[in-house]
């Protein structure tokens, strides 16, 4: 179908991934709409107690972007105070077997951000 990869030094403070299709043709970019989230997190989960609490206020939303620099995409983490759950929502009509790409890049990139922590 394609692969998913990391864009170096610029997803240390805010995710971005890159979305190719199985010809090697950049398809989609994945990126964090706030990267403070991401900052905040890192900071308040440090704090014993208080870290427990951060999936009730802290939650990060990812947008796919086409090729024309348009979000087709959005991910957002709901609010949750044990469980992990995320929203899928199609900001824009896609086309063909765009759908499918996208879920399994969404997918992986979750695995990849939990990984990082």
């Amino acid at each position: 179908m394609g692969k998913i990869g990391r864009k170096g030094w610029a997803s240390l403070w805010k995710a971005h991934y890159e979305v190719f299709n199985q010809n090697k043709q950049l398809k989609f970019t994945i990126r964090e709409e706030n990267a403070w989230v991401k900052v905040m997190d890192g900071l308040v989960g440090q704090i014993p107690i208080i870290n427990l609490f951060t999936g009730l206020f802290l939650n990060p939303a990812y947008l796919v972007i086409n090729g024309n620099n348009e979000t087709v995409v959005r991910l957002s983490k709901e609010k949750s105070l044990v469980g992990r759950r995320f929203k899928v929502s199609e900001v824009k009509k896609l086309s063909g077997n765009d759908d499918d790409i996208i879920i399994m890049s969404l997918m992986m990139m979750v695995l990849l951000e939990r990984r990082k922590g």
